[in-house]
């Protein structure tokens, strides 16, 4: 495999999260495949089918599947953070959505032991507080909105460093909630995964 196919697999597989997520409409995928097109003495079939398409068909979405499928993955969660981070600034993505999308990529483009999915489970826990699972009064849900929104921006970047000293701070809000937990018992078993996680990796 040349540098400049394995280029390519690597931005369709950006692509393809990206329109699994809504991130990217189909136009955009087609001038994003159009350019390779340009680019490439020999165009492989699948990426063909992909930029001489104008609807998203089985066929096209197939080919961007396949494309896909030859990369490592490396591209996804980079590409995904500056999409994120541009439509967030542009007030088309709140925090909750965020969260939500990049939740999907745990255990695949973001590993269980990564720090990733550390900052991940933080804006999990704070994006259910904030939103009212846990029965929190209108100040702490407050808090817990703050708390996402910097770690959304913490999570954007790339930025790890803040994780070492926050591991006691969430796990003592665990302790102090878990009165509320307690007549919650789906809630509950969450949180203690999300701490049992977070015990696991701080040894």
């Amino acid at each position: 495999m040349t540098e400049t196919l394995a280029q390519l697999f690597e931005d369709a597989s950006a692509r393809h999260e990206a329109w699994g997520l809504r991130l990217l409409s189909w136009r955009e995928i087609v001038a994003w495949a159009d350019e390779w097109v340009l680019a490439l003495p020999e165009i492989p079939d699948d990426l063909l089918a992909v930029s001489l398409s104008r609807e998203p068909t089985r066929e096209a979405q197939d080919g961007l599947t396949r494309l896909a499928g030859q990369s490592s993955g490396s591209a996804v969660v980079p590409y995904l953070r500056a999409l994120w981070a541009r439509k967030r600034a542009a007030g088309e993505l709140d925090d909750f959505e965020i969260t939500r999308q990049a939740w999907r990529l745990t255990g695949g483009s973001i590993p269980y032991d990564s720090d990733d999915f550390l900052v991940l489970a933080r804006m999990d826990h704070f994006s259910d507080e904030a939103d009212g699972i846990y029965q929190l009064t209108a100040e702490q849900r407050a808090k817990a909105r703050r708390h996402l929104a910097q770690e959304v921006a913490w999570f954007l970047a790339g930025e790890t460093g803040h994780l070492e000293a926050a591991w006691d701070e969430i796990a003592a809000a665990g302790e102090r909630a878990e009165p509320v937990w307690h007549p919650n018992p789906p809630e509950a078993r969450q949180a203690q995964a999300l701490f049992a996680k977070v015990n696991v990796r701080r040894l």
